[in-house]
């Protein structure tokens, strides 16, 4: 195979369409109903230990599709619990701030 071969072959495979309306894309890590369940547990549970902020990511990273109303289920059960969670310990940070602070 010559060089010049390889690179059209390359340029071809290197450039795939992506299309807009598939949020499911396979370079993301939504890539399938699966996965995005997964990942949403995963942040989920790392909220617990003292890192509310990735309950916020959860929300923010699948927002698209819980607006859609593309996200499975689970994992959707598991975005809103973050939000649910990351409001209710930012409150509590605040109030803190503002009794022991001020």
């Amino acid at each position: 195979m010559g060089d010049q071969e390889r690179s059209e072959r390359s340029g071809a495979e290197g450039q795939r369409e992506r299309n807009p309306d598939n949020l499911f894309d396979r370079d993301d890590p939504r890539q399938s109903p699966e996965l995005a369940e997964d990942v949403a547990f995963k942040l989920f549970v790392a909220g617990w230990f003292f890192l509310p902020w990735l309950w916020l990511m959860n929300v923010v990273y699948f927002r698209e599709l819980l607006v859609g109303g593309r996200l499975p289920p689970k994992a959707k059960t598991y975005v809103l619990s973050s939000g649910f969670f990351f409001v209710v310990s930012a409150v509590a940070i605040v109030v803190w701030a503002i009794v022991y602070n001020v």
